[in-house]
């Protein structure tokens, strides 16, 4: 079925016969699968209701005032883990009512920590991943914050009876999650039996290692990875944080790409690149909105920054379409179409981009580090770059880069090439606080 017909036939007022056939046929389908849906994760919510994770709500408490989370199942075939999932929407809100996140805490934001970890992960020989499995249904809820966690349930997959449940653990989609599970094993980090001397080093990857439920960092050998591993393990074990999953450049096994905070890390060569989306086919006719561009931006995720001088396009035709007040949904002008879709045939060449994992080798006589920032009239930049000698011989190696579109009100190249040497000096700040290995720091502007 022609979805898009579907749609003009409902704006022109007319129902075809086949068209109510071909709806009925449709309806019939997707209550089947949502049948289906259920059942698979029916033995998921006796475990959680047997594991104290959720409770059914005693009926002298349901005319409380309270507030009830939608949820549907999100099913990941491909996972080694979790194959299906519930999903609860904290963000849903109806129209003139705030929803349950805008009205939580959300507590300090942990993004700054991404560039920090991926540092200290590039900074060490074997690069080690983990994560902590149901991380935020270790964490119980006090009972009188449940009654806003609530959710219907049908009783039977015969869809006859609802029951209504709470959640008595830290819901995953709820805003304040992510804090309340850093602060939760930041906590439990703290506990005083584990400051001891043969836990020292293990503490310390720990505490500067985890973000949100995914652990990562770096050891220099086997005998360290294989000490992380079954201390960590323990330690994590005392608070109920089960460590698994593991995963680095060391292992024997053969192992697939893993994902390291968004990026695909290729085990066997150690390097990094970025997973691109798989509907950025060019041969596809979409119309190109505001939106469309938008969403293209944000499909790439990049925290170092190697794809940068690849996304500039995009943004400033992002930026050309904000300042001739284009709808959303209106098509972009022919001129910015075409540059769009000249760029958009060359998008599948960041699929080949890759940088090492490994910064510096262990044996080194010296590190520089190297800061270069410009800026013409639509944007300006930095990267960093580590220079190593050993012997008589050089590496450099990108460890990041920035980039900002120059202000919609029209600025000075000077006053953007400021921007970018303000730009580069925030950037040698945090490299260094991070590395601490570079004797002499270098600032390149011209």
């Amino acid at each position: 079925m022609d979805v898009p017909k579907m749609w003009d036939l409902e704006v022109l007022g007319i129902t075809d016969p086949i068209e109510k056939i071909n709806e009925s046929l449709l309806e019939e389908e997707t209550l089947t699968h949502f049948k289906e849906t259920i059942r698979i994760c029916e033995d998921q919510r006796y475990e959680w209701e047997a594991e104290g994770i959720i409770e059914a709500v005693p009926i002298n408490q349901l005319a409380k005032e309270v507030h009830y989370l939608p949820h549907r199942p999100v099913i990941k075939p491909s996972s080694n883990t979790t194959k299906v999932r519930p999903v609860f929407d904290a963000s849903f809100k109806k129209p003139g009512f705030a929803s349950l996140n805008e009205c939580l805490s959300v507590g300090p934001s942990l993004i700054h920590k991404i560039l920090p970890l991926l540092l200290r992960f590039r900074s060490g020989a074997i690069g080690v991943i983990a994560d902590v499995k149901q991380a935020f249904l270790q964490i119980r809820l006090r009972t009188e914050d449940r009654d806003v966690l609530r959710f219907l349930w049908w009783e039977n997959t015969g869809c006859s009876e609802i029951r209504i449940y709470r959640h008595c653990r830290v819901v995953f989609g709820a805003s304040s999650s992510p804090f309340l599970l850093n602060a939760t094993i930041s906590y439990h980090l703290e506990r005083e039996k584990f400051q001891t001397e043969s836990l020292r080093k293990t503490i310390g990857h720990l505490k500067e290692g985890f973000y949100v439920d995914n652990l990562v960092t770096r050891v220099n050998d086997a005998t360290e990875l294989e000490q992380l591993k079954s201390q960590s393990i323990e330690i994590m074990k005392e608070g109920a944080f089960e460590l698994r999953c593991w995963a680095s450049n060391d292992s024997k096994e053969d192992q697939d790409k893993q994902m390291v905070l968004g990026l695909s890390w290729d085990v066997v060569s150690d390097e990094l690149s970025c997973k691109l989306p798989a509907n950025t086919d060019c041969t596809q006719e979409k119309p190109v909105t505001k939106r469309v561009l938008l969403s293209v931006i944000n499909s790439v995720y990049d925290p170092i920054g190697f794809t940068a001088p690849a996304l500039l396009l995009p943004k400033l035709l992002m930026q050309e379409a904000w300042r001739g007040k284009i709808g959303w949904d209106e098509v972009l002008p022919v001129e910015l179409e075409h540059k769009y879709r000249l760029w958009e045939k060359t998008m599948h060449f960041m699929s080949k981009s890759s940088i090492s994992r490994r910064l510096f080798a262990e044996n080194y006589d010296d590190f520089t580090l190297h800061i270069f920032t410009d800026a013409s009239a639509y944007a300006y930049a930095t990267c960093a770059f580590l220079r190593c000698e050993f012997k008589g011989q050089e590496t450099v190696k990108l460890i990041a880069s920035k980039a900002r579109l120059a202000p919609m009100k029209k600025s000075t190249i000077p006053r953007l090439e400021l921007l970018g040497a303000a730009l580069g000096a925030r950037l040698a700040e945090t490299v260094d606080s991070i590395l601490r290995t570079a004797s002499k720091t270098y600032f390149w502007c011209d």
